[in-house]
């Protein structure tokens, strides 16, 4: 792929943090969800992930940690706050839920998705380095507080009774599926799983759970990512360019002040 000369060459290289993908998936947000006019004419400037939408999409916020000590408890009262608030505040729950996180190795992703009437879900397990690579640890800690939280939204979307305790919980089959593919090439690119995360993120957006990255081993693989990195690197140009709430620490790590 021939280097676009717009794009400086440490831009291309260097893993994208906490600010970025926040950034980033705000722009999802306003490009890809469709906000409910009964709550707004316009969607919120914040790029909110509690706005009620069409899609029935929920994108956290990304989260992180220096161990998977610091995701857990980062994501596990975010969920609590995020059954709540849309227990009071959305006419349709939510089918689809996403949990981008970073740890010191590489940005990863949990999605779940919904099917009320069949009450069942399939959790996602997503490393971009693909099957065995997402900690074990992490989704044994993570799968019960994801089972509460979508059987709390199943409860909501058919009716139950507010008063339902945690041994009347409504039952929802869960099944579980991790990406198959390495898609970031292993012991190869070490700096791309920033933009493979957001890029995933959008793809369930769009209504598929398949990734639309190619395999590490396809000879397009690098040819893709260059582009999906200076597309991302022009949206974060923009928020860089308009937002005063983008600051920059003393050792270069970036952060996103709300």
């Amino acid at each position: 792929m021939r280097p676009n000369p717009d794009v400086d060459a440490a831009e291309r290289s260097r893993v994208y943090s906490t600010a970025d993908v926040t950034f980033l998936l705000q722009d999802i947000r306003r490009k890809f969800l469709t906000f409910c006019s009964h709550h707004s004419s316009k969607p919120p400037s914040s790029g909110s992930f509690l706005e009620e939408n069409e899609q029935l999409a929920v994108v956290l916020d990304p989260c992180h940690g220096e161990s998977l000590t610091h995701v857990l408890e980062s994501v596990v009262p975010t969920l609590r706050v995020c059954s709540r608030e849309l227990e009071r505040s959305w006419s349709t729950m939510p089918n689809t839920l996403l949990i981008p996180f970073y740890t010191p190795e590489r940005w990863r992703l949990v999605a779940a998705q919904i099917d009320y009437a069949k009450r069942s879900a399939t959790i996602f397990w997503i490393d971009p380095r693909g099957r065995g690579a997402f900690p074990r640890r992490l989704m044994d800690s993570l799968r019960l507080p994801l089972a509460n939280s979508i059987s709390e939204f199943t409860k909501n979307q058919c009716g139950l009774s507010t008063q339902t305790t945690l041994s009347e919980r409504p039952f929802v089959m869960i099944n579980a599926r991790e990406l198959e593919e390495d898609i970031q090439g292993y012991g190869v690119n070490e700096i791309d799983s920033g933009p493979i995360i957001v890029q995933i993120v959008r793809d369930f957006i769009l209504g598929t759970s398949v990734p639309s990255i190619l395999p590490a081993c396809d000879t397009q693989h690098e040819d893709q990512l260059g582009e999906i990195r200076e597309g991302d690197l022009k949206i974060l140009k923009e928020f860089r360019l308009h937002n005063i709430d983008y600051i920059e620490r003393e050792n270069g790590e970036e952060l996103f002040i709300r």
